[in-house]
């Protein structure tokens, strides 16, 4: 019988309490203008898609190719 390695990526971050949010920095970048830039992002195990804000777009110099709505988080 051979031994299969088993590889295990985990996540943990420390939090004083219960957290609705997990958080990590993170690097954003234009493969364009290789404009950079450094920000908290939030990790959503459940997501389907994803988003920035207008602000980290402006930043980076992004032009729209499309949109949607999208629900703010209200307990960040």
């Amino acid at each position: 019988m051979s031994k299969n390695k088993i590889n295990i990526h985990a996540l943990t971050r420390n939090y004083p309490s219960i957290s609705r949010v997990i958080t990590s920095p993170i690097t954003v970048q234009n493969t364009n203008t290789e404009s950079v830039e450094q920000t908290s992002g939030i990790w959503d195990t459940g997501a389907t898609g994803s988003a920035i804000t207008k602000s980290l777009s402006q930043k980076l110099g992004l032009i729209p190719i499309g949109q949607t709505r999208v629900k703010r988080c209200t307990w960040l």
